[in-house]
């Protein structure tokens, strides 16, 4: 009798499913192993597998393992943040979390977030936020992210004038977001316009690191104008009212 080579859908399925857990079982492994005596340079371990194989492989397990990917994430310690390599790490699990679950929202405003602010790194934030954008088209949130994040950085003010447009034309988007991105279209760069989107965002973030950053960063801004009068005043502990 010849030997088939066919798994049935269920033993695929099965073979998949434990694939994916070998990997993120491993990769746990490492990170458990990276904080023993010696093991520093396997503190933040390259992937197994690359987030659109690991989506692959996990078939109708998906979503659990994106729950994994998340858990970690989240559980990290803040000094994550304070190693470039750390940040990409941080990168690392968020991608393979949307990747495995694209619907899931709450990552993409973390990693949004907190790996331009925190980890100076927008590049990986936006390379985040436009898989949010490709998932929910009609949230104006991700592309003012994006927008927020080119701004905030001072990096790609025509970028950051196409993601606030595209923010300002969505449902439910606040009105200041046109005014916005036509004074960007026409080649604005004042610095009081950063300092208004910090101060709108230091009033929805309570995260103590993040405002620590925001509030440095409008320091820094504030100290570049120069009006008439004097210059903007400090921002107020809880922010803007």
């Amino acid at each position: 009798m010849q030997r088939t080579t066919r798994f049935s859908q269920g033993g695929l399925s099965a073979v998949l499913a434990l694939g994916a857990c070998i990997a993120v079982l491993l990769s746990m492994r490492l990170d458990v192993a990276a904080r023993t005596p010696g093991a520093a340079k396997a503190l933040y371990p390259a992937p197994v597998l690359s987030a659109d194989q690991l989506t692959r492989l996990a078939g109708g397990f998906a979503p659990a393992l994106a729950d994994v990917y998340w858990i970690r994430a989240v559980g990290a310690p803040p000094e994550i943040w304070d190693d470039p390599r750390g940040v990409v790490h941080m990168y690392d699990l968020l991608d393979r979390t949307t990747a495995l679950d694209p619907r899931f929202e709450i990552p993409y405003h973390f990693g949004g977030i907190l790996l331009s602010i925190e980890g100076e790194r927008p590049d990986l934030a936006n390379r985040l936020l436009g898989r949010a954008e490709r998932t929910f088209p009609d949230d104006w949130r991700y592309p003012f992210y994006h927008g927020f994040n080119n701004l905030y950085h001072a990096t790609d003010f025509a970028d950051a004038a196409r993601a606030m447009r595209r923010a300002a034309d969505l449902p439910g988007a606040p009105p200041f977001l046109g005014g916005l991105a036509t004074h960007l279209e026409q080649g604005g760069r004042d610095p009081r316009v950063m300092v208004d989107l910090i101060d709108r965002m230091l009033n929805v973030i309570q995260e103590p690191r993040v405002r620590r950053h925001m509030l440095e960063r409008r320091a820094e801004l504030v100290a570049r104008i120069r009006p008439p009068a004097g210059v903007l005043p400090e921002a107020r502990p809880g922010g803007p009212q």
